[in-house]
């Protein structure tokens, strides 16, 4: 069986108020980062 633990890091804003996380897949096994990606939120509606 294989278990996969998936992680949202703390972002970084970018100009034009639009933030950056990276998210992280590691195999709870062996603990190698399975995938690594920088995905982009729209900012907050007020």
């Amino acid at each position: 069986m294989q278990l996969w633990q998936l992680d949202v890091m703390g972002g970084v804003f970018l100009d034009g108020g639009c933030e950056c996380k990276p998210v992280t897949g590691i195999d709870d096994h062996c603990r190698f980062i399975v995938i690594a990606k920088v995905v982009a939120e729209p900012p907050a509606a007020p």
